[in-house]
């Protein structure tokens, strides 16, 4: 965070809210759950005061005169072997005969103190009670009860104004760990902040939450948005997400969503690639996704299918022979595509592997020679056709087994791919390409116009927040 500098507007650092509330009291109408033994008790009590201090919309509870305890409760939504913090808010008259202090805790189990006490015996005023505590609770009620000189069993006085105890603001929260990138950045009036970066090429990650538009100049020459040269992806007022070129200050879309594409007030992880010379995204998925299977007139003598991912031959006397991918894969002319695979010689000759437009007809690319093991193998089209990847012998025999199969397009240098992901909308819990259909453009897409960097930009609108930028030099290949 020290790196950025604020251009214009204003900023705040804030952090990530790390609580969970489990139970919070209202008993502005009722006893919010509360069931009571051998005492009785009523919500919405007003005007409680200690002398100095009064509270409205009060629990209240009072013993009965039969010997045992007498105690309220309530499940506070605590889970056995976790932590919690316990506050609230008691007031114990010290007018009262009997009643002198309370003990929290379970009928079958205690609770561990890991900070403050069980135990609360300050008479005559309104007392903040807070307990850090570890749950041991085998059943889900918690105890509040009543004491005299420290003991629970005793004989009350069944007296309305008398043997009371008085509840407000029950708070049981569970406290979170404190997650790596809690703090973010939040605008708090609108501006630009700015963080030298000389990368024009490799990874950018962040996390997002908009208000209203964000732009982050991921790669600018200027580090206020003045006649800005670089690369934006940015938010609008219809929440699309696009990918833009910026010329003297001019965007041209590269790409652009559906609208409604981000919700307001919502976590999003944001990455971005550039390819700084020809390769893949290993994140896109294999090209292929139906099972395997053998030729029809070039058949191997025998094939079994491993799914989409391998399959093992062999062929019985030199001829032709094909197996490979369904007509699924959609091949674009002069583009090369890495052929990924293990291949495991049982015996005979080693296959080649080619583009065809069928396993049994005309071959769509440039063919190459496998070898035993792992095989990285470049084919590039000669059509833009679905086609198939097929394994051949040509006048030839063997067996052999294939395994691990991927087909992935290469992409030229300067292409970017864009990522989102987020912890609460449900279409984007994993990582997912930033999807066009509705908008403009495609994703990935390739741009040279800039190839060099001086800074990284935000620029946000009030309530905008920004956290977690990391950036990396290359894209994994």
């Amino acid at each position: 965070m020290a790196q950025f500098s604020v251009e214009t507007g204003t900023v705040k650092i804030g952090e990530q809210d790390r609580t969970e509330i489990r139970y919070s009291s209202n008993f502005s109408s009722n006893v919010d759950g509360f069931s009571n033994v051998r005492s009785t008790v009523t919500g919405n009590n007003d005007n409680i005061s200690d002398g100095n201090t009064s509270k409205d919309n009060v629990l209240k509870y009072y013993a009965s005169n039969d010997l045992g305890t007498h105690y309220i409760q309530r499940s506070l939504g605590s889970e056995n072997g976790k932590k919690y913090l316990l506050t609230f808010d008691y007031y114990i008259p010290s007018e009262n005969t009997n009643v002198d202090g309370f003990e929290l805790g379970n009928a079958i189990e205690s609770i561990d103190e890991l900070e403050g006490s069980v135990e609360g015996n300050i008479v005559g005023s309104w007392t903040t009670h807070r307990l850090l505590y570890m749950s041991r609770f085998t059943a889900a009620n918690v105890r509040f009860e009543m004491t005299k000189v420290g003991s629970g069993v005793f004989t009350g006085a069944n007296d309305s104004s008398d043997d009371i105890i008085y509840i407000k603001n029950i708070v049981n929260i569970e406290p979170q760990e404190i997650p790596e990138g809690s703090k973010y950045i939040e605008q708090v009036s609108d501006g630009i902040t700015s963080l030298p970066s000389k990368h024009a090429y490799g990874e950018w990650k962040f996390d997002l939450n908009l208000i209203d538009t964000i732009n982050i100049d991921f790669i600018s020459d200027v580090n206020n948005r003045v006649n800005t040269n670089g690369y934006i992806l940015a938010t609008n007022s219809v929440n699309q997400l696009g990918l833009l070129n910026k010329t003297n200050g001019s965007a041209v879309v590269l790409f652009l969503t559906a609208t409604s594409y981000l919700l307001n007030n919502t976590w999003y992880d944001l990455k971005i690639q550039r390819l700084a010379s020809s390769g893949v995204f290993k994140e896109i998925d294999t090209l292929q996704t139906s099972d395997l299977e053998n030729g029809t007139t070039t058949a191997y003598s025998t094939f079994t299918s491993n799914g989409s991912y391998g399959f093992s031959a062999s062929a019985i006397g030199n001829d032709n022979y094909n197996a490979g991918t369904v007509k699924e894969i959609n091949i674009v002319n002069t583009e090369s595509y890495l052929i990924e695979f293990d291949l495991n010689l049982i015996e005979g000759s080693l296959p080649i592997v080619r583009f065809r437009s069928t396993l049994d007809s005309t071959t769509l690319s440039n063919s190459q020679t496998t070898i035993v093991g792992r095989n990285n193998i470049i084919l590039t089209a000669a059509s833009t056709n679905p086609s198939v990847l097929a394994f051949s012998y040509l006048n030839d025999s063997g067996n052999f087994e294939i395994s691990n199969l991927r087909i992935s397009r290469v992409y030229p240098v300067g292409t970017f791919a864009v990522w989102i992901k987020s912890p609460t909308d449900s279409n984007f819990l994993d990582w997912t390409l930033v999807d066009t259909t509705g908008g403009s453009g495609t994703n990935p897409i390739t741009d040279n116009t800039y190839t060099e960097s001086n800074f990284a930009v935000l620029d946000m609108d009030a309530g905008d927040k920004f956290r977690k930028l990391s950036i990396k030099r290359g894209v994994q290949q």
